[in-house]
């Protein structure tokens, strides 16, 4: 069992509308792992990612290679991409993210929470406890 499951939205390979180029986008989603990683070791990481084009083959191998870190290509579905295309970031981010959801629930993880998560926020601890 997970202690979380986190759901993280990305576009990794846009090229409008956007105020970070791929390659910041990319680090920036890296961070946000290895951030979940720090803080919460004992998590599954699942990527969504909307993008309109198809991601970078080097990109998808490095997100593998974090523990426990599955890589959805959502961008690849017509309705998503049309949208993404368009301009429609946060409609075609809901539609991914219905699909994200539709694709965890066919799996058998087991979790005791689930997060949803952008791909360019990170974790921190408060000093707070």
């Amino acid at each position: 069992m997970f202690d979380g499951i986190f759901i993280i939205n990305s576009a990794l390979n846009v090229t409008q509308l956007s105020v970070f180029n791929n390659e910041q986008r990319f680090k920036q989603t890296c961070e946000t792992i290895e951030s979940i990683e720090k803080y919460c070791p004992n998590s599954l990481k699942i990527i969504f990612d909307a993008s309109p084009h198809p991601v970078d083959e080097s990109c998808l191998k490095k997100l593998t290679e974090y523990k426990n870190t599955w890589f959805l290509d959502m961008g690849s579905h017509e309705d998503i991409r049309e949208l993404s295309l368009d301009g429609l970031r946060s409609q075609a981010e809901t539609y991914a993210f219905m699909g994200a959801l539709t694709w965890l629930k066919g799996q058998d993880f087991k979790a005791k929470r689930i997060y949803k998560l952008s791909g360019r926020y990170t974790l921190t601890r408060s000093e707070e406890h």
